[in-house]
């Protein structure tokens, strides 16, 4: 049989109906409980947020203040700041190193690495520079001039390359007469000129003691075109091509470039050399 519901029943289910918190749950709210209701949900969204993860020192919220966007700003222009300041100093660091490779080698005769081409490691330097100044000139946004770097680094990059594959250098391996050294006799030949290096290594493939002699070009192998020849008073001749270009002074370890002086003094080869040391190594 269907159960009867007593008219006491359901005057108490009505009297007291459920509720969710404070809010009593009927089938129609009134104005005041559907604003409070809307109250509740907009305060524990606003509490979530306002304990939510803060990025950095700056809270997250639907709007920043204009102190925090200051703040982000700064932040961001300290961080471009550092960036080109690091990218300045190390294109001035690598602009002097190229400089003082170069016054090391013309003046003090002493050359890093090399192995290398010639010039190479000065150019290098010079291109590294230039690539450091145009980024931090763009991070700066100094547009111009980090164009005409650009420019510039390429075209000291087309001039490295060059360098590299244009010269074509031959080495050997010489003994020294009258000493305990060795050095390493390099003929470098471009469309341009034909040059001849003398290096006497210091610390292997690292460091050397530099010299360069000007020489005509000649189709032969190098180990047909070069003789030291030891000479009674110690000093040693380089014979190129039948000709004396070069004096290694033992007084003062080093070597003379005869070609620029040809009247102050006069080398003849001598007849009977006291000794005469050929290449023993060919690289």
């Amino acid at each position: 049989m269907p159960e009867t519901t007593s008219a006491a029943e359901t005057e108490s289910r009505t009297a007291a109906p459920l509720s969710i918190g404070n809010i009593p749950l009927t089938d129609e709210m009134t104005e005041e409980e559907e604003n409070a209701l809307r109250s509740g949900e907009h305060s524990s969204f606003s509490s979530l947020i306002r304990s939510g993860a803060a990025i950095g020192d700056i809270p997250l919220t639907d709007e920043m203040t204009e102190e925090e966007e200051k703040a982000l700003e700064s932040g961001e222009h300290s961080s471009f700041s550092r960036l080109a300041r690091g990218c300045l100093i190390t294109g001035a660091v690598l602009l002097a190193l190229a400089g003082l490779f170069m016054i090391l080698e013309s003046k003090a005769h002493i050359c890093f690495f090399y192995t290398l081409p010639p010039h190479v490691l000065s150019l290098s330097c010079i291109a590294g520079s230039m690539l450091s100044l145009m980024i931090g000139l763009f991070v700066l946004g100094k547009n111009t001039f980090a164009m005409l770097v650009m420019i510039l680094s390429g075209w000291t990059v087309l001039l490295v390359a060059g360098t590299i594959y244009l010269e074509d250098i031959e080495s050997i391996h010489m003994p020294i007469p009258n000493t305990q050294k060795t050095t390493v006799m390099s003929l470098c030949s471009t469309p341009v000129a034909t040059t001849l290096y003398i290096d006497e290594p210091a610390v292997k493939g690292v460091l050397s003691r530099h010299w360069k002699v000007p020489v005509h070009d000649r189709n032969l192998p190098l180990t047909e075109l070069i003789e030291l020849q030891g000479q009674e008073t110690g000093e040693v001749y380089l014979i190129f091509d039948a000709k004396v270009w070069a004096v290694y002074d033992p007084v003062k370890d080093t070597w003379n470039d005869v070609l620029h002086h040809p009247n102050e003094v006069q080398y003849e080869i001598a007849t009977e050399p006291t000794e005469v040391h050929k290449s023993f190594t060919v690289k």
